[in-house]
């Protein structure tokens, strides 16, 4: 069970994006409950904006954004019966399986990544995410169009360019985000 999700949350979006010593340092020491205290949590992003500024001061995205155009479209597919952690788990590791396809994560990274979500006590797998519209394509796509809408302007979804590192890109290939889930998928059922 996992104690503060949104603590995890914030820790494995800015870790992965920011501070990568950091992401290595949570995963070797990560207890196999995932569990963590709030005051940990807070700890933690405090020392994350005193070296690296506050996170919502760079570019269009944010990297807090990391991970929730599909977050914030599974919460509200499953009528919000699923957590904002929860969902941003999800996320973050889609959009990181997506920047390993790309070519932006390396598979080592990627498995790191991995690891850590294996240990972090997260549920990475919901049924929505299998949910298509009438012309076949998956509905948690339309969470592209509402982030961008959210965001306003000109779609910017943050991803990892390597641990430690982030770039905004402004269009997502469908289909390899098509393959990034059936991986996830795999991925978590085999937990």
């Amino acid at each position: 069970m996992v104690y503060c999700s949104f603590g995890m949350r914030i820790n494995y979006a800015l870790w992965l994006t920011s501070i990568p010593e950091r992401f290595r340092w949570r995963t070797k020491s990560e207890e196999s409950s995932g569990a963590q205290h709030p005051s940990a949590a807070q700890a933690a992003l405090t020392v994350t904006i005193r070296t690296n500024g506050d996170p919502f001061e760079y570019g269009r995205a944010r990297p807090l954004d990391f991970g929730h155009w599909s977050a914030h479209k599974l919460e509200l597919m499953s009528g919000f019966a699923i957590s904002h952690g929860q969902a941003v788990a999800t996320g973050v590791l889609l959009d990181s399986i997506y920047a390993e396809k790309k070519g932006w994560l390396t598979k080592a990274e990627m498995s790191a990544i991995g690891d850590g979500f294996r240990r972090s006590g997260f549920h990475l797998w919901f049924d929505e995410l299998n949910q298509r519209d009438a012309e076949g394509l998956r509905i948690i796509f339309g969470g592209l169009k509402d982030f961008q809408e959210h965001l306003g302007g000109e779609l910017t979804v943050t991803f990892p360019r390597g641990l430690g590192a982030r770039h905004e890109v402004h269009e997502i290939d469908l289909a390899l985000m098509e393959l990034a889930l059936q991986e996830l998928e795999a991925f978590a059922r085999s937990r």
